[in-house]
């Protein structure tokens, strides 16, 4: 059995808890990756992800990006693993606590990092033949329209803790939403929020990158047409599933529609479902 020293990534980014949001999420744009190891006197005390980072820039609302301290927004006390764990152990751990990476350590040594790309990856090269798609993809699949407000995609992804929304027209899918596709200021926009503020705000759309300080009155008429990834790449459910798991690492994408065969949404597959699958190997 293949163990976890074996897939990790072994040069760590990391940042200081002093530090502020801005330097930690240039790291992140600068690497791209979504998370940073957060080292203290060569001591491991946290780890930090974009979603940390978009959820401290919500709750923070009276403070610029760049006053807002890796301290307060990284997940402290992460959850470490050592080096000869067998891949589907990291799995279940991933599964069970919630989350998308592990810190490998040794003897408090930080070793590497573990990520669900890393699963995912593993998966795509060494699991082909075990599973289809529709062994593991998610039937109920969180969906949008074309015309709806962009804050209603960020109000789903919140509301259901979601990294994605399948955007449809007639049950097609046509486009996808992430939390990347909407970045870190995009991403805690709300209309009241806005109306209060009365000034220009910055939308980053990072897929495009583009910069682009419209008025208030534009935001607020933004749609998931505006924003939504339109070149779709979808599977079907009777696809293999180190197939589907092969997609996202070539296409550096973390989850795929599945369609069947007219072409109407049945289903999502995710890095997370890869995980599910790989969890369940034999040790």
């Amino acid at each position: 059995m293949i163990r976890v020293k074996e897939i990790m990534t072994k040069s760590v980014v990391t940042v200081n808890p002093s530090d502020d949001l801005y330097i930690a999420k240039e790291k992140m744009i600068r690497h791209n990756i979504n998370r940073v190891v957060v080292i203290e006197n060569e001591r491991i005390v946290g780890i930090l992800t974009r979603k940390d980072i978009i959820r401290a820039a919500s709750e923070l609302l009276h403070k610029e990006v760049d006053k807002i301290l890796v301290s307060e927004a990284m997940t402290p006390n992460p959850i470490t693993v050592d080096p000869e764990t067998p891949i589907p152990e990291v799995a279940r751990i991933m599964l069970e606590r919630n989350i998308s990476s592990l810190i490998v350590t040794e003897n408090d040594r930080l070793m590497g990092i573990v990520t669900k790309t890393d699963i995912c990856r593993f998966f795509a090269e060494r699991c082909q033949g075990l599973f289809k798609v529709s062994d593991f993809m998610t039937r109920e699949v969180i969906t949008t329209s074309q015309n709806s407000s962009i804050f209603r995609a960020i109000d789903l992804m919140r509301e259901k803790n979601i990294s994605r929304v399948i955007v449809t027209d007639d049950n097609r899918p046509v486009g996808m939403i992430t939390v990347t596709d909407v970045s870190l200021i995009s991403a805690i926009f709300n209309p009241q929020a806005i109306k209060e503020r009365g000034e220009p705000l910055i939308v980053v759309m990072e897929k495009k990158g583009l910069v682009i300080p419209p008025s208030p009155m534009m935001i607020l008429s933004l749609t998931a047409r505006d924003v939504m990834t339109s070149k779709l790449i979808c599977v079907m459910a009777d696809d293999d599933l180190s197939q589907a798991a092969k997609l996202m690492i070539d296409n550096r994408i973390s989850g795929l529609p599945v369609i069947d065969e007219t072409g109407g949404l049945c289903g999502v597959i995710t890095k997370t479902d890869i995980t599910r699958a790989t969890a369940q190997l034999k040790t």
